[in-house]
């Protein structure tokens, strides 16, 4: 299996793709992945990472098919990818979209040339990477970049999520268990395993394990108790 990574500070993305072969057709799948890293300003003046990578977003979000007679050209190919990428890809940002389309379309048409078998299985993460600035001490964010808007499937659009993320995350203890009761997504209660976790209040004041309610925000805009939208 081959694979190939490719990131771009500038547009605030990474592709990660891999690629088999198979017998006469190309296919590629491409899922859209959200990280989020949280760096905090250190004392000569750079940044530390405190929580990196955390993925809180991915989904299924496009598959194409190559009919055989376009492989056997590799214009055509090239051509007939780079249009369908472009067309079908959720992405605003019509530099992006090419740039994007341009490196998955390279890639299939490497592979294709030393495939044995005349095809290829391709899957590519999509992954918006967004940084949070931190002063030491402070739970508030200076910066934040690469704030790209996605809403998969009716579910809360990825700025809605960063803000929450930004806002609602805390830190509960044991001591805290009477106040908060359990989170009504997987009906623990918090803090009653390791003695501190990761939480998340919503805008409405529902609090949620941080690992529970990220990807229920992945489906659904709405708090799962009294059906708030997210915004």
């Amino acid at each position: 299996m081959a694979s190939q990574v490719v990131a771009s500070e500038s547009f605030g993305i990474s592709l990660q793709m891999r690629a088999r072969e198979v017998n006469d057709s190309g296919n590629v799948e491409i899922r859209y992945v959200g990280s989020c890293r949280e760096l905090m300003r250190n004392p000569n003046g750079g940044y530390t990472p405190i929580h990196d990578n955390f993925n809180y977003l991915s989904i299924p979000a496009v598959f194409i098919r190559v009919p055989p007679q376009v492989l056997l050209i590799p214009e055509w190919h090239q051509r007939y990818l780079n249009s369908m990428l472009c067309l079908r890809l959720n992405l605003e940002d019509a530099p992006l979209r090419a740039t994007v389309a341009e490196h998955i379309s390279s890639f299939a048409l490497q592979h294709q040339a030393v495939s044995l078998f005349g095809g290829y299985f391709m899957t590519v993460e999509l992954n918006f990477f967004h940084n949070i600035f931190r002063d030491e001490g402070s739970s508030n964010p200076i910066t934040s970049l690469s704030d790209r808007d996605l809403a998969p499937n009716g579910g809360a659009s990825r700025s809605a999520i960063i803000r929450l993320m930004e806002k609602g995350s805390f830190v509960a203890s044991k001591s805290d268990d009477q106040e908060l009761g359990m989170c009504s997504i997987c009906l623990e209660e918090f803090a009653s395993s390791n003695g501190a976790e990761e939480l998340l209040r919503m805008d409405c004041s529902h609090v949620y394990h941080r690992a529970c309610i990220l990807p229920w925000l992945q489906k659904s805009n709405t708090c799962p108790a009294c059906r708030r939208q997210v915004d």
